[in-house]
């Protein structure tokens, strides 16, 4: 019998059974499913950025709206759009196989598998940020609540995401990013140069994710390197961007996202 990765679906009967059904298409998550096995997924979804709008909203739904224990049409739209994005199609292994809404096996194994990646990336995230604040960088996680926002991934880009902090500095308030990647490789990048990659579509973008934080460079000014390239910005405040492959290899297993 196999086990799930994350302890958020740990004791539940329903999640159990589709995760050891071989996908037949008769265990799975829908209308009229066990309200705690839906409000798990649900979480998972939520924290995964896959919770889609509800109807006549145009900003990203509340968790105490979107998590309601009932497998309603939001919920399947925004499984749909996971999905969609990683082409789950049923019955396996058929080209021509629907697209739908419905949490099956690989649907669920996919959202343990970057749900246990997004937690433990979480843990990691938070320790860089203390790590950062015990040798005085002025930088805070931004809270969302009492809980601090969603980690969202890159797709396409292996298992990168990112959280925004806050990142204080004498011209007043810079927003930051952490990047996590695979295993404890975790990164801070703010200020001009962080508006720069950003533009550039961050790491789903030319220069790829970052492989630094911003560091001095020596001249007075500072610098960040990322897998295809470099951005610096001296004093003055102009900014230098280079282009070509720097040499790194993220560990982990890098298909989490993929």
């Amino acid at each position: 019998m196999s086990v799930f990765r994350s302890t958020r679906f740990d004791d539940n009967s329903t999640l159990a059974e589709i995760r050891d059904d071989p996908d037949t298409g008769t265990r799975k998550l829908q209308r009229e499913s066990d309200p705690k096995a839906v409000a798990a997924v649900q979480n998972a979804l939520y924290d995964l950025h896959w919770a889609q709008r509800f109807p006549q909203e145009n900003h990203y739904p509340s968790r105490l709206r979107f998590v309601d224990g009932d497998f309603g049409p939001v919920t399947a739209a925004s499984a749909l759009a996971l999905k969609t994005r990683y082409n789950i199609r049923f019955p396996p292994d058929d080209p021509r196989g629907v697209l739908d809404g419905f949490v099956r096996p690989r649907t669920l194994d996919r959202i343990d598998r970057q749900i246990s990646h997004r937690d433990d990336m979480r843990v990691v995230i938070i320790s860089k940020a203390g790590a950062l604040q015990d040798a005085d960088a002025p930088v805070r996680l931004f809270d969302e609540g009492e809980e601090p926002p969603p980690l969202t991934p890159w797709l396409g880009t292996g298992p990168y995401l990112y959280w925004w902090t806050n990142w204080d500095d004498p011209t007043g308030t810079v927003t930051g990013l952490i990047v996590a990647g695979a295993a404890d490789d975790v990164f801070e990048v703010h200020g001009p140069i962080l508006q720069t990659w950003w533009q550039a579509q961050g790491a789903g973008g030319p220069f790829g994710p970052a492989t630094s934080d911003v560091e001095p460079d020596g001249s007075g000014g500072f610098r960040s390197t990322f897998v295809n390239g470099s951005i610096s910005v001296d004093p003055s405040a102009t900014v230098t961007v280079k282009l070509g492959p720097v040499a790194y290899q993220p560990p982990g297993d890098d298909a989490v996202f993929a």
